[in-house]
């Protein structure tokens, strides 16, 4: 339509459709700007929720860290003795109940380092025993989880919160020879990956005697339950191998232990509603079965500690 002239106090105003947005482009505005935010939003959830995760899965393997820095620090001094009084060294291997594939590990060693003027002292005084075990400890803010502990004369002090199994496997000199024992197929004297490695041991029926090889293929890792809804452990009896120098033992003394390979399983502390952790868990020769909708993060680690003073 044609702008009206028309006078208005002496000057000639014109007069026509006014300037500004029309309802239908408000609305297409609007609607735009809500998809941006919508984008928005929905991107800031999913980098909230990722650094959730990633936040929990780190405390967990700091966590486990941490155990695992302080059990080994301590089992290398294993059978510390230095006026050689021979009272000293790892004295018990069993685990914490009569199944494997349900129990956890425990070990107690020895060493002349005890408080005072304990220390070098060629005797074993009460605070020369160390235990490491799961319990639960009253300190810790929630008792859905087991906690690491350590047990000195008596008492039981929280190494790390929400580890949920512990698993122990020990390396053996049988022969005395200065070396941990292996697979020797060829009877070379000589290691030869991947076929050959070494005996990675666990007492299963509870003697406090090593009866049973756990890494079955030497590659360092132990064996799954064939089922994955079984708790049965994979193993096979020492009597099964032939050890160096052509000899089969059924069981091996702990005062024959070299080495020690640690596992912890470590949990968050608190659960993730929008996670699930599908993964069964074989620490040691412990199964501990995917847990459907409990959202909580695990992370197993695993070291080695070679104990320099048990002979090795």
């Amino acid at each position: 339509m044609q702008p009206t002239l028309r006078e208005t106090a002496g000057r000639r105003i014109s007069i026509g459709p006014s300037a500004g947005f029309t309802l239908v482009e408000l609305l297409v505005a609007m609607v735009i700007g809500s998809i941006v935010l919508g984008v928005i939003f929905a991107t800031h959830n999913v980098q909230q929720r990722s650094f959730r995760q990633e936040s929990m899965k780190l405390a967990a393997i700091q966590n486990a860290r941490s155990a695992l820095a302080y059990m080994e620090q301590e089992m290398r001094m294993a059978g510390y003795d230095r006026p050689n009084s021979g009272l000293f060294g790892l004295t018990d291997i069993r685990l914490d109940g009569n199944n494997p594939s349900t129990a956890n590990a425990t070990v107690a060693f020895t060493l002349d380092m005890g408080a005072g003027g304990n220390t070098d002292n060629g005797s074993l005084d009460a605070d020369e025993t160390v235990t490491y075990l799961l319990y639960d400890s009253p300190t810790t803010t929630s008792s859905a989880a087991n906690d690491l502990g350590r047990t000195v004369d008596g008492v039981t002090e929280l190494v790390a919160e929400g580890i949920e199994a512990i698993g122990l496997a020990f390396a053996f000199d049988n022969d005395n020879d200065g070396r941990l024992d292996w697979n020797d197929i060829n009877s070379d004297n000589i290691m030869d990956s991947p076929a050959e490695g070494v005996f990675w041991a666990v007492d299963t029926n509870r003697d406090n005697l090593l009866d049973t090889i756990i890494d079955t293929n030497f590659d360092g890792n132990f064996i799954a339950p064939p089922d994955p809804d079984a708790d049965a452990v994979g193993g096979q009896p020492l009597s099964a191998y032939l050890l160096p120098g052509g000899a089969t033992v059924t069981t091996v003394p702990s005062d024959r232990i070299r080495a020690v390979k640690i596992m912890l399983l470590a949990r968050s502390k608190t659960p993730d509603l929008n996670y699930q952790d599908p993964k069964r868990y074989l620490v040691g020769t412990k199964v501990v079965p995917a847990v459907a909708g409990d959202g909580y993060h695990r992370r197993l680690l695993t070291t080695t500690v070679k104990c320099r003073n048990l002979g090795l």
